[in-house]
């Protein structure tokens, strides 16, 4: 319903409710439609950067699969992923910085390929190993939650 009143002309009016003040109704419209894009825009990126990670560790796992590319059909289907992972990877770069989304990229493409590892390769990593994993997560975590970056001034 909100929707349908926020996209009526501006010839049309939906003020005349008499159990509805004027301004109440446009605030509470604007005040929605405000959150609605600051949760799209913030959001948005980092779901399609769960996607590329997605595509990075399908990629990873074909890659394996493929012998040294020797068999064509994990092959193909490693080449494809990337591709898309890269697709999504630069979707993601229009909103985040470079660095924060490689950054975040890597370290959960990391993670991700070393549980697809475990459960699919039989691959259990080491103690050192968990313990760079876990430092990874951290790294991630820091980057995201508590990373700054400003823009680079070129005078």
């Amino acid at each position: 319903m909100v929707r349908d009143l926020a996209l009526r002309s501006e010839h049309e009016t939906f003020y005349d409710h008499p159990s509805v003040p004027n301004d109440a109704l446009f605030t509470s419209i604007s005040i929605i439609h405000l959150q609605e894009d600051i949760m799209v825009k913030t959001l948005l990126p980092y779901l399609v950067l769960v996607l590329a990670v997605g595509f990075g560790t399908a990629s990873a796992t074909f890659a394996n699969s493929a012998n040294g590319f020797t068999k064509i059909l994990p092959a193909l289907l490693s080449i494809t992923t990337i591709i898309l992972c890269m697709f999504c990877l630069s979707q993601v770069m229009k909103s985040l910085p470079v660095g924060i989304t490689y950054a975040s990229y890597a370290g959960i493409c990391i993670i991700a390929t070393s549980v697809v590892g475990i459960i699919k390769f039989n691959q259990i990593p080491n103690v050192p190993t968990m313990v760079g994993l876990f430092l990874i997560v951290v790294g991630v975590l820091m980057i995201n939650l508590l990373g700054q970056t400003s823009p680079i001034n070129h005078e």
